[in-house]
C-alpha cells in the first residue's frame, strides 16, 4: 500500500472530523479514497476503481470514536455502470485529533451489489458479512 498517501488521507480525515462544522460529504469522499488504496492491493481490484461514499452518515459513538455508515460507489474499467454495496469505518483519534486507529469494512457477502441508479438497495449498518474488513493502528500513538 502508498503509505505516503494513507497518511495523508489520515491527516485530511483527522482535520475533517475536527472541523467545526462536520462535512458527511467530504469525509465519505476520504474514506472512499483510503478503500481504494486497501482494494488495490487485491488483483481483483486491479481494473476497478471507487469513486465516493453516498448516504454518508458520521455518528459519534465514544470518546475520540466515530462510526460512518455509508454505500460506497465504485465501478469498472470499460464498463459505464457503477454498483453500491455497504460500508463501515470506525476511526478512534487521539486528543489531539490524530487518527491513531481505524477499522473498515466493505461489500457483504450474502446480498448481491445493487446496480447505482441514485439510490441503495440495502440500508449500510456495522453489521454485515464483511466481503473486505481492514484494520490500521499508528504504531506510536504519542
Amino acid at each position: 500500500m502508498d503509505e505516503v498517501r494513507q497518511s495523508r488521507l489520515l491527516d485530511c480525515l483527522g482535520e475533517e472530523l475536527g472541523a467545526a462544522e462536520l462535512s458527511a460529504a467530504e469525509i465519505g469522499s476520504t474514506i472512499a479514497f483510503l478503500l481504494g488504496l486497501h482494494l488495490n492491493e487485491f488483483d481483483e481490484w486491479r481494473f476497478k476503481w471507487v469513486d465516493d461514499l453516498l448516504d454518508t452518515r458520521v455518528e459519534a459513538v465514544g470518546k475520540g470514536v466515530v462510526q460512518v455508515l455509508g454505500s460506497a460507489l465504485w465501478g469498472e474499467r470499460r464498463r459505464s455502470a457503477e454498483w453500491m454495496d455497504p460500508l463501515c469505518c470506525v476511526i478512534t483519534r487521539n486528543g489531539d485529533g490524530t487518527v491513531i486507529r481505524y477499522e473498515l469494512a466493505f461489500r457483504d457477502d450474502d446480498q448481491a451489489s445493487a446496480h447505482y441508479k441514485g439510490h441503495r438497495r440495502h440500508e449500510p449498518a456495522r453489521e454485515h458479512n464483511w466481503s473486505y474488513q481492514f484494520a490500521w493502528e499508528r504504531s506510536n500513538p504519542g
